[in-house]
């Protein structure tokens, strides 16, 4: 927008080089917030709206008191996709906040020190795309002594049940090029991570939603194009609208699916395309929760289209896979006495569970 680009903020002269956004309560506006290092320990949400950035921020304390000089050791600010709880990680603290995201205001709950006294600094969060887990890495620290990533129980609010539910997800030994740097949630909800600066790859957390190391972190998941490294982390993006697809986990041919989502903000109209055009008109839904019946097995691609209240559009799509319905046989009628055993073979089938 002409006249809104490279502005000057006076209030915010002394922030440090970390800075997170996400959107208002009313899903169209949005804050930036940022952190200051001198003049008083606070933070700063600038509101953004159709007029531009308000240039007089809302004021928020900080429990962890900064020299001047540590603006270079303020490592990331990061706020869970329902903008209810902020992190902020400075040097070896870690401050974890409420944040309302009709004003602004920022609550900080509790100040956690570095888990691992040997390494330098906390390096990078991320939360989970339910708001139930945050991760947290370290960086720095020797060749003897590794640098972690960390699972946390996001939903904690006093900082000993928060600490509690610390698990350890992963380690490296600091060698130049390898630590746990960078963390990101991506469109696909996974966690990636650049825990090796300087290098072809990208390390990935593929369920985040999972306690503990079921979380399935990936190390070197993703090779990079020729010649492309990964340095420090990624660039943070408002990540406020979703729209996910949820089905049953009865996947049979001839069983009815049913399907429901998590939409935000409210939809104005839903539009379902189940990936199976030979059913005809059955094909397409516009209920909230419709159910549909695939004839045939293999793998269905399907579409939600949705338009948001405030128009805004989305569209989303998940791959499932309709396996053959179980077939199952007991043998004849028996009879046995009483005292005596008989076995019962409802035959093998693969991914089937068993109901007796």
């Amino acid at each position: 927008v002409p006249g809104q680009k490279s502005l000057s903020i006076i209030s915010a002269r002394h922030t440090a080089s970390v800075l997170t956004g996400t959107r208002h309560h009313n899903n169209k506006d949005a804050w930036i917030i940022v952190r200051n290092h001198t003049n008083g320990n606070i933070y700063l949400s600038y509101l953004v709206n159709s007029a531009g950035i308000d240039t007089t921020p809302v004021v928020s304390p900080s429990l962890i008191i900064l020299p001047d000089s540590a603006y270079l050791s303020l490592n990331t600010i990061k706020i869970s996709p329902d903008g209810t709880k902020l992190i902020c990680l400075a040097d070896t603290m870690a401050e974890y906040c409420s944040f309302n995201t009709l004003t602004g205001i920022i609550t900080p709950l509790f100040r956690i020190k570095c888990v691992t006294s040997q390494v330098f600094w906390y390096d990078d969060a991320e939360f989970s795309i339910d708001n139930k887990y945050l991760y947290i890495s370290e960086g720095g620290g020797s060749t003897f002594v590794p640098t972690k990533l960390f699972q946390f129980d996001a939903t904690k609010t006093d900082s000993a049940g928060f600490k509690q539910s610390q698990i350890l997800i992963s380690s490296l030994y600091f060698i130049w090029g390898q630590q746990f740097a960078g963390l990101q949630r991506g469109p696909d909800y996974k966690i990636y991570s650049s825990d090796r600066f300087d290098k072809d790859s990208i390390s990935v957390i593929n369920n985040p939603s999972i306690q503990g190391i079921a979380c399935n972190y990936q190390k070197n998941a993703i090779c990079l194009v020729t010649n492309n490294m990964a340095w420090l982390g990624f660039p943070q993006f408002l990540q406020k609208y979703y729209v996910y697809i949820h089905h049953s986990a009865l996947l049979c041919s001839q069983n009815s699916v049913n399907f429901t989502s998590s939409i935000w903000p409210p939809a104005d109209s839903i539009h379902w395309d189940f990936g199976d055009p030979a059913s005809g008109a059955s094909n397409f839904s516009r209920l909230p929760n419709p159910s549909h019946i695939y004839s045939n097995v293999g793998t269905y691609i399907v579409e939600l289209f949705v338009r948001h209240i405030d128009k805004r559009t989305d569209t989303t799509w998940q791959t499932i896979t309709i396996l053959s319905s179980p077939t199952v046989t007991l043998g004849p009628d028996r009879i046995i006495c009483s005292g005596n055993s008989t076995t019962f073979d409802a035959g093998a089938c693969s991914g089937c569970t068993y109901l007796w």
